[in-house]
């Protein structure tokens, strides 16, 4: 099994839409993204960042890009919603690109009732009724999600198809599974080094972003 993983893609992708200095900056410096938010958030160096504070920033950084609030936040990590603003605000002042990029998704999904991929995908939300306060929470929500998750999800497809025309009718290499951001081929052992090479090149290269866009590969017996 080939099983190739893009790496981070909703963040580097959320980087490359806001064009947030900082987060650009982490990942052009290579550094471990939610390391480097656990301390603008905390307020300490690397080396003080421990394996708590990263998950929390984890959870923190993939919340945003699905809309979470304080309230959702509080309970994910289970701690006081008050804390949880606290953490909020801070994030919010760390990377204030991509907040001012949000609250611009949302204003647009608000005016024109759609939200929409780069490539033009788009969805309907004029049957939300946003004067139930739910309601608009689940409109931000999905204004948000929708340009990042949705690109991400265009982006893997348009891998797929080049990945396609690139195997054509070949015996030894099948494209079997696509799982969120990561496909899955069954590959010849012999050939599996060989198909690695092109397929990363195909996958990195198919949408240019400002910065990098990575995938992690591993061969081995089994998927999972």
């Amino acid at each position: 099994m080939l099983i190739c993983d893009y790496s981070q893609i909703e963040l580097r992708l959320a980087a490359h839409l806001s064009q947030d200095s900082a987060m650009l900056e982490i990942f052009r410096q290579n550094i471990d993204f939610h390391t480097a938010t656990a301390q603008r958030v905390y307020g300490v160096s690397p080396e003080e960042v421990t394996k708590e504070m990263r998950s929390f920033a984890k959870t923190i950084n993939f919340g945003i890009l699905y809309g979470m609030g304080a309230t959702s936040l509080a309970q994910n990590l289970k701690i006081k919603r008050a804390e949880a603003q606290v953490f909020l605000d801070k994030y919010r002042q760390a990377y204030s690109e991509l907040n001012d990029y949000i609250e611009s998704l949302k204003q647009f999904a608000r005016k024109h009732n759609y939200a929409q991929t780069e490539y033009g995908r788009i969805r309907d939300l004029s049957n939300i009724d946003i004067r139930n306060p739910r309601n608009q929470a689940l409109l931000d929500r999905i204004a948000v999600n929708m340009p990042i998750q949705g690109l991400q999800a265009d982006i893997i497809k348009l891998a797929m198809i080049k990945i396609d025309e690139y195997l054509g009718a070949k015996q030894d290499i099948y494209m079997i599974l696509q799982v969120h951001d990561e496909l899955v081929f069954e590959v010849k052992e012999d050939k599996a080094e060989q198909y690695k090479t092109k397929i990363l090149e195909i996958m990195e290269s198919v949408y240019k972003a400002t910065i990098p866009i990575k995938v992690e590969a591993v061969i081995k017996d089994y998927w999972g």
